[in-house]
């Protein structure tokens, strides 16, 4: 062989081996080491804020913080009646000194200026129940509001997950 044609065999090779492990980082970063402690985004992070400041809105009965969250046609879909939506003022009305909840096992995905936020709710007195909450958010120039929520009662073993299950789809642009 030519020392040019062995060159250009080395590069490729090379280049060949970059892209596997490049492709494959994502795939080992999710797998994640036992008892390592994950991070949250910076999506996880702004919306756990919004969800967080939706939930304290409620509780002191803050009409007008309410009213800035919450986009003019927001709607929530519950699984015990997803014919019949909750309009956002009987919403508003129902929610009203709710005591605000906890949040866990959120992953967020963002599609242009909407970003899709899954997570575990479970109410403040414990008791074992949870819901497993879907907030559609939409991006307008005064911030974040909330679009659509779709809830439905979470399972028991919503409340223990495996610890080794690696995340997938979640926390990413598309």
């Amino acid at each position: 062989m030519r020392p040019s044609a062995l060159l250009r065999t080395d590069a490729c090779v090379a280049l060949l081996l970059a892209l596997v492990l490049w492709a494959s980082a994502p795939w080992a970063a999710a797998q994640g080491a036992p008892g390592r402690v994950p991070l949250a985004t910076r999506l996880v992070k702004l919306m756990s804020e919004q969800v967080a400041a939706l939930d304290a809105a409620a509780e002191r009965r803050d009409a007008a913080a309410l009213d800035a969250l919450l986009a003019p046609q927001f709607e929530e879909r519950s699984s015990a009646q997803p014919g019949t939506p909750l309009p956002r003022d009987a919403w508003m009305a129902q929610t009203q000194g709710r005591a605000a909840r906890g949040v866990t096992q959120m992953a967020v995905r963002e599609a242009g200026e909407l970003a899709i936020a899954s997570y575990l709710a479970t109410t403040a007195t414990g008791a074992g129940t949870a819901q497993f909450v879907v907030d559609v958010w939409r991006r307008t120039d005064s911030g974040w509001q909330l679009l659509n929520r779709y809830v439905s009662q979470a399972g028991n073993a919503a409340l223990n997950p495996a610890p080794e299950a690696p995340a997938t789809g979640a926390n990413r642009k598309g």
